[in-house]
């Protein structure tokens, strides 16, 4: 029998440390990761506090899509939240987690990680398993920590478009129960209509060459993604009114990619094309692509017939673009 030195048992700080090492790509704007998700043998998703931060103050977790089509106004309530709640104690992380794939990975973060989160600590959920311990079934969810246990989350609240004056006052309510203090009135019910995704469309990559089928659209084109001479015909289902596309600009010249936009063949009218769609000398409509970007393309089409959008990609060659995918949405019904 061969004799083997025994094992030195790992202690849990030493598990911490190399949960710290694994996922800290994934955090920004923390001097540490305050917390891991994990699968355990039964397939259920946990969530682990790994630094004494996030069990002694209260924490709000704030899950966003970056590239939702809601974005901007689920931002703009959530940092108003900041501004009122931070000054009382309260610790803000957001959990960014997107349907678009490039947004599982922490390399491209400065693409579609915002300006204004260079400070608010935010964690990439690119497994999903972060989402999956609270069995989120929708994109823009709260959950409220005291402590590192959790107290609230809005998942009940998902059909409700207005969830997130419920959420503000459970959020004071828990909060006035451990100090004094008067509530504070709750954000103002906006009249802005929300839109509705039908399908996210990415383009499959290998290498630098993609090629992209929608059988049941009868779409498909093929070719370099960054030198994209084609045009590109999309058919939009009869349902939907609005018309989104995911593209960088990546020419190293200091000027305009264009992407034409014609609809049923001729030049998209002027009540149907986007703030983001430019109306040239001649009559066309054309997209000038300067960032990357989830741009509106087409608005308040009409829901009662398939329509084709047809996109040309006038000087790739000399300005390349990036084209990542597409989606198409309705107003969300109230």
């Amino acid at each position: 029998m061969v004799w083997k030195p025994a094992q030195k048992k790992i202690t849990k700080q030493e598990v911490i440390e190399l949960a710290k090492a694994e996922i800290s790509r994934y955090w920004f704007n923390a001097s540490t990761p305050l917390f891991a998700a994990a699968k355990s043998k039964s397939e259920k998703s946990s969530l682990f506090p790994l630094d004494d931060a996030f069990t002694k103050k209260n924490w709000l977790l704030l899950f966003l899509d970056p590239l939702d089509l809601n974005f901007i106004f689920y931002k703009n309530i959530f940092k108003e939240w900041e501004k009122r709640y931070e000054r009382i104690g309260v610790g803000f992380i957001y959990v960014f987690k997107s349907d678009f794939s490039l947004c599982s990975t922490s390399g491209k973060v400065k693409l579609y990680i915002p300006h204004y989160f260079k400070t608010t600590p935010f964690v990439i959920d690119g497994d999903g398993l972060i989402s999956k311990t609270f069995s989120i079934s929708h994109k823009n969810f709260v959950v409220l920590f005291a402590k590192g246990e959790q107290v609230f989350s809005s998942v009940s609240l998902s059909k409700d478009p207005y969830w997130y004056k419920e959420v503000e006052n459970q959020i004071q309510k828990y909060i006035w129960s451990e100090q004094s203090g008067l509530p504070m009135p709750l954000i103002f019910e906006s009249e802005e209509v929300l839109l509705k995704s039908h399908k996210i469309f990415e383009c499959a990559m290998k290498k630098n060459e993609f090629k992209a089928t929608l059988s049941e659209d009868k779409v498909s084109f093929e070719g370099n993604r960054s030198l994209i001479a084609e045009n590109i015909e999309i058919k939009i289902p009869v349902e939907s009114s609005e018309f989104f596309i995911l593209v960088q600009n990546i020419s190293k010249e200091d000027s305009l990619s264009k992407i034409q936009i014609k609809l049923d063949g001729i030049s998209a009218s002027e009540k149907h094309i986007s703030d983001d769609v430019i109306v040239d000398p001649t009559g066309g409509t054309l997209l000038g692509v300067e960032e990357f970007k989830l741009y509106n393309v087409l608005t308040g089409l009409p829901e009662n017939k398939f329509k084709t959008l047809t996109l040309s990609f006038l000087n790739a060659k000399n300005f390349p673009i990036h084209l990542y995918g597409w989606t198409w949405a309705k107003p969300e019904a109230s």
